[in-house]
């Protein structure tokens, strides 16, 4: 019965870990005359700034570029600046973080393509989507201001 217990708690005590567990997101604002750029995912609802999950030893600015390049098909001119790090609080978790990085020089990547993305789409900064993500939102106003 002791084994038994000792299992039940390593499992109890992993899963508690797992559901608490930080995790790091980094995104990026392109902007040109006003307008961002926005995407909209296949598995999941809403429009999103682009990026992706940071695996370490990627630097969160490494994987905000990179994320670029390979989904949307843009590379930048120069290393973007970090706007902050942003809580990304949802249903679905509540330790989520997003390294939120902004670029004006930018260009279209030669033979790259887009993959998982339904959609991309620039909007002018007064004029978003009905179903922006909140994380667009306060990012806008944080660059605006």
């Amino acid at each position: 019965m002791r084994i038994f217990e000792a299992l039940f708690l390593r499992v109890f005590y992993m899963t508690l870990w797992l559901k608490q567990r930080t995790t790091l997101g980094a995104q990026i604002v392109l902007i040109d005359n006003r307008k961002i750029l926005l995407v909209r995912h296949t598995y999941k609802s809403g429009w999103h700034l682009p990026g992706g999950g940071v695996e370490p030893p990627e630097p969160p600015e490494a994987t905000a570029m990179r994320e670029l390049r390979e989904g949307v098909g843009y590379e930048l001119l120069d290393h973007p600046e970090l706007v902050g790090i942003f809580p990304n609080v949802s249903s679905a978790t509540k330790s989520d973080y997003l390294a939120i990085f902004a670029s004006t020089g930018f260009r279209a990547a030669a033979g790259e393509r887009r993959h998982a993305l339904a959609e991309v789409r620039w909007f002018a900064v007064d004029d978003l989507p009905h179903d922006v993500v909140p994380i667009c939102r306060t990012v806008v106003r944080v660059l605006i201001d």
